[in-house]
């Protein structure tokens, strides 16, 4: 390549000489010839004739212009009359220069005679003469009388100039034909050879330049390509790798000096995107000039590299597909965001369901629990008018123990929804948990190994510690069920700060110091969907009849009435492990203990004022009361109820109010009625606990809770102490 270009150089050389040597010839015998003919020339001749005619033409003009200021100066101005002697100076000036060394009409000698009387004119013009001012009469007289003499000798040279010229016009006509003749082949000649001489030049310039362009673009090109953070490659149609850049080869791991020659498309990518690029990527770019879609890289190390990648595909000049090239963006920075995104929407996702659920469970528990007080109280009834062996008294009892059976199946659903709040404490966990791991010992199969890793450091929780053992015993019983071949159940605790960060990637969790509790199986696992659903209510993937569903829920229930964060982490086939986050913290408010009821039922006579908007149980708790001896009143809504104790208040002794009514409500009804006696006695009887709804009423002015279903002997109780209590 580089002698092609050397030897193009030296034909440019050779064919620059030849043209110059033409170029000189032409010029020498040019020279020598236009000697003669210039003088002689006919059109040169005339040409000087001419502009000698017409400075002394202008000439003429300058005499007349000052001959009229200087009779009359309203004809002109002395301006103008400069302005127009410097225009003929020009023109002399001019004549003088051209006319210098061919001068046939005697320019030189026309200029002596025209320039001084000019230069004069226009001295006095502009400065005066003799100390008379520009305009006065003698120095316009002396001006016009010089400008006339000036012109009367151009006048003459013109008129000789002339007559030389008609002289030799004549003898240089047949010299000027001969050497005409000459000339214009001769220059035929130069041009011909010139002008091929200067196509050369020119095509081998263009060659040069457009050469050296396509080299900096390619060398920008490159430069670009190697700056981008981009894999950038191309390839035969095969997959073939022809280039690779620095980016590309850091992003495969190659060395940064190891060269593509042999490489295939194969050597970058792991099968299942290579399978897409030939099959798909490669194909689609042919049919429609490219292709983009998120691939990866096999990186040296074996690890894969998510990439988004485009394909293009390069025809010739007869629109052929020629090579590929190729850019890849790594994308795992975006993919790892993508995946914490859509990780944290699923977190949030299953924190707002499991507080829909919550809301939802505990509305379903309030309803059921007034079911059950009614059946149960119903039944209690009917057992207290029977003799204990009395054939109805014993098909009686099963009932009332299945409905106790429900109640504690409602309790549970309390505990999900939070309705159910702890009665908190100082409680060690680790002695909670050397607790449970006693029991398990004498209770779990010899083919579960069970191990302890406890924390001697661990700080005390405020915690209830009936719930806490339930956690124990929900998460420890389903380890146990996930290993029905044996297996290995660990149990941990330690203590942990939650930070910001923590809080950001797991909301709903709270900051500060925690106590973590672990308990991990190698069992079957979960897969996604069960973990999924592991915390929903009645979701249970045991055999029917072998659990209600309810345990995990409660457990997320009761970590999160203690305001802390579980998670779950499973895999088929890897075993569970559940993490409890449980806050440390000073003792805040106990809340107030339920009266608790007595051995056995005691009544008395006072009025009660029952308030139940449920039909069925506003009678049922009206004939127990009556049972019990006290004089009843009852109605529907805290409306009427307010009605009633302000028109019969004094012989009202005391008020049974449901909170959840239509209307007024259960609290507004409380609070009318303190506000209208602050010594009235109310006891609330509700579907939900003292320690959810509860507590507000007791804290507006209530004397004690009973929560739905209730027993005979607990309202009796009730009453009873509060009744004493007032007197």
């Amino acid at each position: 390549m580089s002698s092609h270009r050397h030897g193009a150089a030296l034909a440019t050389w050779a064919i620059t000489f030849l043209m110059l040597v033409t170029v000189i010839s032409v010029g020498l015998y040019t020279k020598t010839t236009l000697r003669s003919v210039e003088r002689a020339l006919p059109t040169t001749l005339l040409a000087q004739l001419e502009d000698l005619s017409r400075v002394t033409e202008g000439l003429w003009g300058l005499v007349a212009s000052a001959d009229l200021i200087r009779r009359d100066p309203a004809f002109g101005s002395i301006d103008t009359l400069l302005r127009d002697i410097d225009v003929v100076f020009e023109e002399l000036i001019t004549l003088r220069n051209t006319y210098v060394f061919d001068n046939l009409v005697q320019a030189s000698a026309f200029h002596a005679a025209v320039a001084p009387a000019l230069v004069d004119a226009k001295q006095w013009l502009s400065h005066g003469l003799s100390g008379h001012p520009p305009d006065s009469r003698l120095t316009l007289n002396i001006v016009h009388s010089r400008l006339h003499e000036a012109l009367h000798k151009a006048t003459s040279e013109r008129y000789a100039a002339h007559e030389t010229a008609q002289s030799i016009l004549v003898e240089q006509r047949q010299r000027l034909e001969q050497f005409l003749a000459g000339v214009n082949l001769l220059l035929l000649l130069t041009l011909l050879i010139s002008a091929m001489v200067l196509g050369l030049v020119l095509r081998q310039h263009r060659l040069l330049r457009s050469e050296a362009k396509a080299r900096a673009e390619r060398e920008r090109l490159t430069a670009i390509v190697e700056s981008t953070n981009d894999l950038v490659s191309t390839a035969t149609l095969d997959g073939k790798l022809t280039y690779l850049n620095s980016s590309g080869r850091s992003l495969a791991g190659w060395d940064k000096d190891e060269s593509p020659a042999g490489k295939h498309i194969h050597d970058l990518h792991p099968k299942w995107a290579l399978d897409l690029i030939q099959d798909i990527g490669i194909q689609e770019a042919i049919n429609t000039g490219f292709w983009s879609g998120e691939t990866a890289v096999k990186h040296s190390n074996g690890i894969e590299i998510p990439v988004f990648q485009t394909i293009m595909a390069h025809r010739d000049g007869d629109g052929r597909p020629e090579y590929l090239s190729t850019i890849m963006r790594d994308i795992s920075e975006r993919k790892q965001v993508e995946q914490e995104r859509e990780r944290m929407q699923r977190q949030l996702f299953q924190s707002q369901k499991m507080e829909s659920i919550g809301i939802l469970a505990g509305g379903v528990a309030h309803d059921f629990n007034n079911m059950l007080h009614a059946i149960r109280g119903n039944l209690e009834l009917l057992l207290l008018s029977k003799p204990k062996d009395h054939p109805d008294a014993v098909r009686l009892m099963p009932a009332m123990r299945s409905m106790d059976r429900a109640a504690q199946l409602i309790q549970q659903l309390l505990l999900f929804s939070r309705k159910a709040e702890p009665r908190k404490m100082h409680v060690d966990l680790n002695q909670e948990v050397l607790d449970m791991a006693q029991m398990l010992e004498r209770i779990i199969p010899r083919i579960i190994t069970l191990e302890l890793h406890i924390d001697p450091e661990a700080r005390p929780i405020f915690a209830d510690p009936m719930q806490i053992e339930q956690i124990l015993l929900n998460l420890t019983n389903n380890a146990v069920d996930a290993m029905p071949d044996g297996g290995k159940l660990v149990a941990e605790t330690s203590n942990v700060v939650l930070d910001e960060t923590f809080m950001r990637l797991h909301p709903g969790a709270s900051a500060g110091p925690h106590v973590l509790l672990t308990v991990t199986d190698t069992g079957r696992g979960m897969d996604k969907e069960i973990l999924d659903n592991v915390f929903d209510p009645f979701f249970t993937t045991k055999e029917v009849g072998k659990g209600t569903g309810l345990g995990l829920a409660s457990v997320y229930g009761i970590v999160k009435a203690h305001g802390g964060y579980i998670q779950c982490y499973s895999a088929p086939g890897k075993g569970t492990t559940f993490r409890v986050y449980l806050p440390t913290g000073e003792q805040g408010d106990i809340p107030e203990t339920e009266l608790l009821p007595e051995s056995s039922p005691q009544g008395g006579h006072e009025t009660i004022l029952v308030v139940d908007d449920e039909p069925e149980i506003r009678e049922l708790t009206k004939e127990a009361l009556e049972s019990l001896g006290y004089s009843v009143k009852s109605t529907a809504t805290g409306e009427d109820a307010l009605g009633i104790y302000k028109d019969e208040g004094k012989s009202i002794d005391l008020v049974l109010l449901d909170l959840n009514m239509p209307g007024m409500g259960g609290h507004r009804c409380l609070q009318e009625l303190v506000k209208f006696d602050p010594t009235v006695n109310v006891v609330i009887a509700s579907g939900y606990t003292v320690n959810g709804h509860g507590k507000d009423a007791l804290s507006s002015g209530a004397k004690a809770f009973l929560s739905k279903p209730y027993q005979l002997k607990e309202l009796a109780a009730i009453m009873r102490a509060v009744l004493d209590e007032k007197e």
